[in-house]
């Protein structure tokens, strides 16, 4: 059995591999102080995994703190990926490719070998990002924004007379701040996906698929011209294809 562990900012995610398919799903969310305490109660009772694969955009700390439980706990050195220029038939398009964050590259690889048509992913987390893939593979590049929750808590903490925003609704125009505020989050990122879909269209000259996943996707789905594949476990499903490619 492969562990496959996704860090992001804020949760943890987690599934068992076995070369075939994933199974024993799992989320939990952590923070750095009580990231033991939240390892333990996570994989406490796991079986002793053959490798532990893991994505992290969270940072050094957590990274140093991950690999110590894992090394105690199973006597294992946990494997974290980093961006290549090319794997898995995807070539990256930054300049330097271990910049490009590690959650990233694995949902490009997930992407390419799931969908092999052009298509946008859009990842909506703590920070949304939005990455292009043509059918062979090649990296287009894309963009990063806050996420929803982090562009409501900037914009509330940062203004002396906008309250909390709320859930909300998905009317375009509402009637309180609160509201506002959250619908304001919502189509602001919907809209930037919609512009970065028509440019790809536009480029490539081909509909282009657009796949989400992230906490804050099913929030935004409903508000997107094209309609959209949600996969949930995106990042983990790159890992996977990531590590059978070695073999």
């Amino acid at each position: 059995m492969i562990l496959l562990v996704d860090i992001g900012n804020t949760r943890l995610k987690w599934a068992q591999s076995d070369r075939a398919r994933l199974f024993d799903h799992g989320y939990a969310t952590y923070s750095a102080d009580s990231i033991h305490n939240d390892l333990n109660d996570c994989w406490g009772r796991l079986e002793l995994p053959e490798r532990i694969i893991v994505s992290n955009v969270a940072g050094p700390i957590i990274k140093r703190a991950v690999s110590k439980w894992v090394l105690e706990k199973w006597s294992r050195r946990a494997e974290f990926i980093t961006a290549e220029h090319k794997a898995c038939g995807v070539t990256s398009a930054y300049s330097d490719p271990a910049t490009l964050g590690a959650d990233r590259w694995a949902s490009l690889i997930a992407t390419h070998d799931k969908f092999n048509e052009p298509a946008c992913i859009v990842d909506c987390g703590t920070a949304t990002t939005i990455d292009v893939l043509t059918t062979n593979g090649e990296h287009l590049g894309g963009l990063i924004l806050p996420g929803v929750t982090l562009m409501r808590r900037l914009l509330t903490e940062n203004t002396s007379e906008i309250g909390g925003a709320t859930s909300g609704g998905t009317s375009l125009l509402t009637r309180t701040t609160e509201d506002a505020v959250a619908a304001g989050s919502l189509y602001a990122t919907a809209g930037v996906v919609d512009k970065v879909m028509s440019h790809a269209k536009a480029t490539q000259g081909t509909p282009v698929e657009c796949v989400l996943t992230g906490g804050d996707a099913e929030l935004v789905r409903p508000l997107l011209i094209q309609s959209c594949a949600y996969e949930p476990d995106l990042v983990l499903q790159g890992l996977a294809i990531r590590i059978k490619d070695d073999q």
